[in-house]
């Protein structure tokens, strides 16, 4: 019984950070889609007078931004304190022997961040070149939307 819990826990823990990270992609995704599209519906006159960093830093800076409050609030907020009440709870339901002993090694828990730094800072570098490549594609369009007017080609540029 008390094997078949411990799966419980670590699938449910699994699934939640699925969630959190499908969720996250998601929301982004969508606003970086919305921005573009508006960005292609903007009249020319908009961009003779606006500097193109100020588009293009809405993409960088601010959706950055907004990725990882989202993501922050969610996975390192809410899920984890409910999944540690569940769990304690659960452990010590079934066997209070084993959840003491799990209580003094807890703490030990903590130095697994420390181990996979190392991983998670070359996630984020690789993250880093996917977004500089999007950014790119961003600068392209909105440096070239006077000659996307003027040739008619806001259809083509969209899909």
């Amino acid at each position: 019984m008390s094997s078949r819990a411990m799966l419980f826990e670590v699938d449910g823990g699994v699934l939640i950070e699925y969630v959190n990270s499908w969720l996250g992609a998601t929301v982004i995704r969508d606003l970086r889609e919305h921005l573009f599209a508006h960005l292609q519906s903007l009249p020319l006159v908009m961009y003779a007078r606006e500097r193109s960093g100020e588009a293009l830093s809405r993409f960088s800076t601010d959706l950055a931004e907004v990725e990882t409050a989202a993501r922050e609030w969610i996975s390192l907020g809410v899920s984890p304190a409910l999944e540690i009440l569940t769990a304690v709870a659960l452990l010590f339901y079934l066997n209070w022997p084993l959840a003491l002993a799990a209580m003094l090694i807890w703490p030990l828990s903590l130095a697994g961040p420390k181990l996979l730094s190392s991983k998670a800072v070359s996630a984020t570098y690789e993250k880093k070149q996917h977004q500089a490549a999007a950014l790119s594609i961003v600068q392209e369009n909105v440096a070239a939307q006077p000659l996307i007017r003027v040739y008619g080609l806001s259809s083509v540029v969209r899909s």
